[in-house]
């Protein structure tokens, strides 16, 4: 655990100062993989603020807005919830309607409220 209490660390310099301008789906993608680490490390309320900022930086971004609602549930978080719900919702339609790998997998559905056909769709 303190290894990756370690990277999670470094990953969160990583993205507070870049040592050169990077692009935005860089940045983006720097604060989710912070965020992961974060997560893994026990540490959901950092990994909840470098979720927001990936999807600050790309809101086009399912794995971190999908990775979003999971944490904030599993913290209690409801400060924003009913909004990243909406955006999950419409973020798996779109992705199952271009036949995409979604973002959210059938387990993990049961930690985001979502409509039985939407988890059925899911699913197969």
């Amino acid at each position: 655990r303190g290894s990756t209490r370690q990277l999670a660390d470094s990953l969160s310099d990583l993205t507070a100062t870049p040592p050169s301008a990077p692009s935005t789906e860089a940045q983006a993608l720097a604060h989710y993989h912070a965020a992961l680490a974060h997560q893994a490390s026990g540490r959901v309320g950092a990994a909840v603020r470098h979720f927001r900022a990936a999807l600050a930086l790309q809101a086009d971004f399912p794995a971190a807005l999908c990775s979003l609602a999971r944490a904030q549930s599993s913290i209690c978080d409801w400060s924003s919830r009913e909004a990243t719900l909406v955006s999950v919702r419409a973020s798996l339609v779109r992705q199952l309607d271009e036949g995409a790998c979604p973002a959210l997998q059938p387990f993990d559905a049961f930690a985001v409220p979502l409509e039985l056909p939407l988890v059925l769709r899911l699913a197969q």
